[in-house]
């Protein structure tokens, strides 16, 4: 996110406060040809012809929505709404102060996430059910939850033991917080676990050009680092099956910020974007085939969706609004939303 918590550079966040939510949205396997770019610009057949690699691919086809489940941020209130945009009503009975960072449960029936609503200002860890209801404070003066696949621990970012910016694990109840990584004077921010549980990803400002992707064992031991290609590294998520990890790489010189594929031991990388419009906070649907992720379209964040090789690439919100921070809802998801509902934040 991009507010400063106390430490490092933090990802860009959407420019207001902003809210968390969930999204019912999934792709049909099949591709639908003829589609347009993503912002609607040109055909596939006038466009297809100019570009090549990853431009390519922006423009082939589009993604068919059938079910599934995002949650995400939009403006600074949670709503949730129909995939087609009416029945729109806000998830929760009061507005956000600077939500962020949602993570789903590996059951999907809670939702965690940044905000400053019980403090006024730094930022705390609360978890709210998939339905709006029971909203508490889970862990103070932390940052960006995400829950092990189990289900059983979050990890988070915290300023804590007079650091800056170390990743945190505790248990799904706020209890027994341990220090996974101590990088001072560098920061460790997005912490991301493993399928497994085992490891958790996260991006370093101790990289050789910056910004790195880093890999800790959970109970801190066996943390490597590796800067493929050099530039900046950030918001890396893993593949279901573990074996990749998508990341945003960004290069102020060239002013490119698009994802990447990344092998899991950092060797081997695949662009799936081509970076001129600011790709940010990108995730993996539960089957592996697909992921999300925010784009700038005109000075506003929309959510995308894509196959996994780059092809496909829809617009989800098309709204004047700006989305973003998308993540998946578990695949075995027993909570009880209503279906062809999204939830999600809205900022103003």
């Amino acid at each position: 996110m991009g507010r400063q918590g106390g430490g490092g550079a933090r990802r860009s966040p959407p420019a207001a406060v902003a809210i968390v939510a969930w999204l019912v949205i999934g792709l049909a396997a099949p591709l639908v040809a003829g589609g347009a770019t993503p912002d609607g610009a040109t055909s596939q057949s006038q466009a297809a012809a100019a570009t090549t690699g990853s431009e390519a691919r922006e423009v082939a086809h589009t993604v068919t929505p059938t079910n599934g489940a995002i949650a995400f941020i939009r403006n600074s209130t949670v709503w949730t709404m129909n995939l087609d945009g009416s029945g729109a009503a806000a998830l929760l009975a009061t507005a956000g102060n600077n939500d962020a960072a949602p993570s789903y449960s590996s059951s999907g029936a809670k939702i965690g996430f940044e905000t400053a609503r019980f403090s006024g200002g730094s930022p705390d860890i609360a978890v709210v059910n998939a339905d709006g209801t029971g909203l508490v404070k889970l862990v103070q003066n932390a940052r960006e939850p995400t829950w092990s696949p189990d289900g059983t621990k979050i990890a988070y970012v915290a300023n804590r033991d007079g650091l800056i910016g170390s990743i945190y694990v505790a248990n799904a109840d706020g209890t027994n917080e341990t220090r996974v990584t101590n990088a001072f004077p560098a920061s460790d921010d997005q912490p991301a676990w493993s399928p497994d549980g085992t490891r958790i990803a996260f991006w370093t400002n101790e990289g050789a050009s910056g910004l790195a992707i880093g890999i800790v064992n959970a109970d801190g031991t066996g943390r490597t680092l590796f800067d493929p290609a050099g530039a900046n590294w950030r918001a890396p998520a893993w593949s279901p099956d573990a074996t990749k990890i998508v990341a945003v790489r960004s290069n102020p010189i060239a002013v490119d910020t698009a994802l990447f594929l990344v092998n899991a031991d950092g060797t081997g990388t695949t662009r799936l974007t081509n970076g001129a419009l600011a790709d940010d906070h990108p995730v993996w649907s539960p089957d592996g085939q697909r992921i999300a992720f925010d784009r700038n379209v005109s000075g506003h964040l929309q959510l995308f969706v894509m196959h996994a090789d780059g092809t496909a690439q829809t617009n989800i919100s098309s709204n004047a609004t700006s989305d973003s921070a998308p993540t998946w809802r578990p695949a075995s998801s027993t909570a009880p939303p209503p279906s062809g509902k999204i939830a999600f934040v809205r900022t103003f």
